[in-house]
């Protein structure tokens, strides 16, 4: 499964605590901060947004994506998941706890060391597979409800409404567009 988080903007919030939750200096603002995932044959899903924050690492373990795949996998009966996610991600040891699941991640290298073949060949391979996963994440946010959803009201009720068509957005786009992988 390919993994990332977006940041959706939102309306500054009022008071300061939610202002703190909810503002991510990643992407210069206050966000709420969603998850998409493609699977290999090319479906797209979303997990519930979460204030923005929550670094990508945390997110992932709030939503419980591991325990999910783990409890998948005992029930197919199946391989362990490989999750293949940016660099920016610190979830190796996570995975690895939740049913023995894998992590493909681009190499990282100190300021100046170059990479060797191996490393280069790892790099650019997870680059290419992970195309996919930015165009999902970029039709999962298409749509006219997220680009408005800034000049909202911050009511309760439009937050759960956006959580809601966060969620259901994915869906709709598996139909909408051509496969992304």
């Amino acid at each position: 499964m390919f993994h990332d988080n977006t940041g959706l903007d939102i309306v500054k919030p009022s008071d300061s605590l939610s202002q703190r939750v909810t503002y991510s200096s990643y992407y210069g603002g206050n966000v709420a901060k969603g998850g998409v995932f493609v699977q290999i044959c090319g479906w797209i899903g979303t997990y519930e947004l979460y204030p923005g924050a929550v670094s990508d690492s945390d997110y992932m373990t709030l939503c419980g994506i591991f325990e999910n795949q783990k409890v998948f996998q005992e029930n197919d009966g199946g391989d362990p998941f490989l999750n293949v996610l940016d660099r920016g991600y610190r979830i190796t040891k996570i995975a690895c706890k939740n049913g023995h699941q894998f992590v493909l991640q681009p190499i990282f290298a100190k300021s100046d060391r170059k990479f060797n073949t191996i490393e280069t060949l790892k790099s650019s391979s997870v680059a290419a597979d992970r195309s996919g996963n930015e165009r999902a994440v970029r039709l999962c946010k298409l749509c006219n409800v997220f680009k408005n959803y800034s000049t909202c009201g911050q009511t309760s009720e439009d937050i759960e409404r956006i959580c809601d068509f966060w969620l259901t957005q994915s869906f709709q786009v598996n139909f909408m567009y051509k496969n992304v992988m």
